[in-house]
């Protein structure tokens, strides 16, 4: 506008515009900035429209149709911001729950070892069994702006929830099969929960390039302290999960 303002002026000083723009009148300012009316319609006007419209250099026909398409790509521009912004939210909606079943594992695998504490009380009746862990924001997210991933974070992401799929697989094996089996159950419910927690660093710090099942040296870290876990409650014949 003040661009639009500044020509228009210097150019009446100078005296260089036609002479029907004469008939676009100084009216008064607003807050600093002048305002034109017609003289034939008393309708207010931009200085810069109308040095274009009273010079010949765009009719009203040019005027609509640039107007038509500045509103036209102003609109896909303001749409584009809305859907990369909606994209965003829900990927970082799926990033935080996934730091939320980080602690909520970190919390099973010290339950289960409280569990397996219990199994040496004689008088002990029942022994409670961890609940599943439900990851409702991936459910619902995930197939929407999986393709706004890369292919490695899908992978991550992927190698997390299907952690939380055996874990919760463990859940039902512990209650369904039986106290004959609910230690070698529990162990390996164990070794469940120390799996989630490992690949939800991994999303979490957003390690694409990393593969906890290439990873021996990790692995062997997991599976010594399942041993260790199993020694010291008795829970089963130990030998390595995979």
């Amino acid at each position: 506008m003040a661009i639009g303002i500044g020509y228009t002026q210097t150019a009446i000083l100078c005296g260089r515009l036609p002479s029907n723009i004469w008939r676009v009148t100084h009216n008064k300012c607003v807050n600093g900035t002048a305002l034109f009316r017609c003289r034939s319609t008393n309708r207010p006007v931009t200085p810069a429209l109308a040095f274009l419209s009273r010079s010949g250099i765009m009719n009203k026909f040019e005027v609509a149709i640039s107007t038509l398409f500045v509103g036209y790509f102003l609109g896909q521009a303001t749409d584009f911001a809305k859907f990369f912004y909606s994209n965003h939210r829900k990927k970082n909606a799926i990033k935080v729950e996934v730091q939320d079943l980080l602690d909520e594992f970190q919390y099973k695998t010290t339950r289960i070892e409280e569990i397996a504490k219990m199994l040496s009380d004689d008088e002990l009746l029942n022994v409670p069994a961890p609940g599943k862990v439900h990851n409702v924001i991936y459910q619902e997210l995930f197939p929407e702006v999986s393709p706004y991933f890369s292919k490695k974070e899908r992978e991550l992401h992927k190698s997390f929830n299907g952690s939380v799929e055996q874990f919760n697989g463990g859940v039902d094996s512990l209650i369904s099969e039986g106290a004959e089996r609910f230690r070698k159950n529990l162990l390996s419910l164990y070794y469940y929960s120390l799996l989630c927690e490992e690949t939800a660093k991994n999303v979490i710090d957003n390690h694409p390039d990393y593969r906890l099942i290439e990873d021996e040296g990790r692995l062997t870290e997991i599976n010594a302290r399942v041993h260790e876990f199993g020694l010291r409650y008795a829970l089963d014949d130990l030998h390595e999960i995979r």
